[in-house]
C-alpha cells in the first residue's frame, strides 16, 4: 500500500450546473445547461436505511438486518449566483418589473401543500474546475430544497461576500439512474 502524502489531499474546486448535457471539455461551461454557481463547499451524503430482523424468541434482540434503500442528499454553499440559478432552486422567484432582477415574494404562489417539489426537478452536475484530473459527479434527478439554516445575509464586509446554502434530494430518473461519480469525460449525462 502506498504511503499518503500531503500533496495527495483532494481539493476539488468546481461549479454546479442544472440540466447539463455534454461531457466534452471542449464545449466548456455551462456544458449545455444552466450554471448554478461556484461551489464553496459541497457534501454528498447517502443516507442508508436498514430494517431489523428480530429474533422473536428473545424479544427485541436483533438477529439480522436487511438493506431497504437509501436517500442521497447534497448540501452545498454557492458563492456566485445568477437569476437563472435562483429560479431553479428557490420558490417564489419572479423578475422585477422595473429592474429585471430577481424578486423574492413570500408567500407568493408557492403555498404550503400546493405544489410537489418534483415540479422543479432537474439533473445536477458538479464539474471540477480541472475536469481532466479531479472527480466530478452527476445526480440524474434532484429536488431542490431550502436548507433549514439558509440565510439571506447582507453585509458591508467586502471580504465576506454573499453565499447561498442549497440542498438537493436525489431521486431516480426515468431510466432508473441515481448518480455517477468519476472523471468528467467518463460521466454519462443523457
Amino acid at each position: 500500500m502506498a504511503t499518503g502524502s500531503p500533496n495527495d489531499v483532494l481539493i476539488v474546486p468546481g461549479r454546479l450546473y442544472a440540466d447539463a448535457d455534454s461531457t466534452d471539455p471542449d464545449d466548456g461551461p455551462p456544458y449545455g445547461g444552466t450554471e448554478l454557481g461556484f461551489v464553496k463547499d459541497i457534501a454528498v451524503k447517502p443516507v442508508v436505511t436498514h430494517e431489523n430482523i428480530k429474533n422473536s424468541e428473545f424479544g427485541v434482540e436483533i438477529l439480522d438486518k436487511i438493506y431497504v434503500g437509501e436517500v442521497w442528499i447534497v448540501t452545498c454553499t454557492l458563492m456566485t449566483y445568477d437569476p437563472d440559478m435562483l429560479a431553479k432552486i428557490y420558490p417564489n422567484i419572479s423578475t422585477g418589473s422595473v429592474s429585471g432582477k430577481p424578486l423574492f415574494t413570500y408567500p407568493g404562489s408557492f403555498l404550503p401543500g400546493t405544489r410537489l417539489a418534483a415540479t422543479k426537478a432537474f439533473s445536477l452536475l458538479f464539474a471540477a474546475e480541472d475536469v481532466e484530473r479531479d472527480p466530478s459527479f452527476v445526480l440524474y434527478r434532484v429536488l431542490p430544497m431550502l436548507v433549514e439554516t439558509a440565510e439571506l445575509n447582507f453585509s458591508s464586509d467586502l471580504s465576506k461576500g454573499e453565499e447561498f446554502r442549497c440542498q438537493f434530494v436525489a431521486t431516480r430518473d426515468g431510466s432508473d439512474r441515481l448518480a455517477q461519480k468519476g472523471l468528467f469525460v467518463d460521466l454519462t449525462l443523457t
